[in-house]
This record gives C-alpha cells, structure tokens and sequence, in this order.
C-alpha cells in the first residue's frame, strides 16, 4: 500500500510539472514575437460616408504600429479592409498593402475581432487604413493600437 501511495504522488508530481510547462509553453505562444509586453493604450476611429483609403492611424517615422482589436460597423452595404501604407492615406508610391481580406457586408451589420490570433502588426513607417467600397457607404471603425519604436 506504501508503494501504491509513492508511486500515486510520484505521478500527481509529475502531471502537475507537465501542466506547468504546458502552460508555459502555452503563454510563451501569446507572447508576441516582435514585441512581447503589447498593452494596447490608444484607439482611433472613422465614421463616414467615404470611400477609398481612410486613414486611421498616422505614421510615424520608425515605429510599427500593433493593432490589438477592431470593430467594424455599416449602415449600408460596403466592403472594408483594414491596410497599411505611407503617405497620409496609404497610397503614396505603390498601393496600400492588405492586413485583413476584404469583408463583405450587408446594410446594418458588425464584425469585432478583440485580438483573437495576437496582434496584426503595421511595419515601421506606415500609416494604418482603412479601405472602404460601396455607394455611399455608412462606415465606422474603431481600431485598439499601440504605437512604438522599431524594436
């Protein structure tokens, strides 16, 4: 019975040490690879009716921009797309560069996305927009970011 009660903690101990460092291993996967400590702290937001490039975010010589979180809503049939870009509405030289696909929407619908896979990650230099299409669209987004030097 001795045994039997060793060889039980034995087991406990070493299922409790490889929980551990799974979840080590877990949290190091969250960890973002190009910035580890991102605590998003600014937010910036476009509600209007235009379409093409909006910028949403300005770029700052040297520094990425992380976007923790978005939400998108439409009052009429559009198609939005968030992407990055120099100059002041991300087409300057070539065209804007796509972060996310293209999403399709019908009149009075919503998209949030709250940092589900980490954040997407605008290269230093870049200005954060949003590509909008549609006649006359109703448009609103709301991005959670953090703006830093080049690490």
């Amino acid at each position: 019975m001795i045994r039997f009660l060793a060889l039980v903690t034995l087991l406990a101990g070493w299922a409790s040490l490889a929980l551990a460092e799974s979840a080590d291993d877990f949290n190091a996967q969250l960890a973002y690879p190009t910035h580890p400590s991102v605590n998003c702290t600014a937010s910036a937001m476009y509600d209007n009716t235009l379409t093409g490039l909006q910028q949403l975010v300005a770029a700052q010589a040297g520094q990425r921009i992380y976007i923790c979180g978005y939400e998108i809503n439409v009052g009429t049939a559009s198609t939005v797309q968030l992407s990055y870009g120099t100059g002041s509405a991300c087409g300057t030289g070539a065209t804007a560069t796509a972060l996310t696909p293209p999403w399709v929407f019908t009149a009075n619908q919503s998209f949030v996305d709250t940092e589900s896979g980490g954040p997407l990650v605008v290269p230093p230099g870049n200005a954060l927009c949003a590509n909008i299409t549609g006649t006359k669209p109703m448009v609103k987004v709301l991005v959670r970011y953090l703006q830093v030097p080049n690490a």
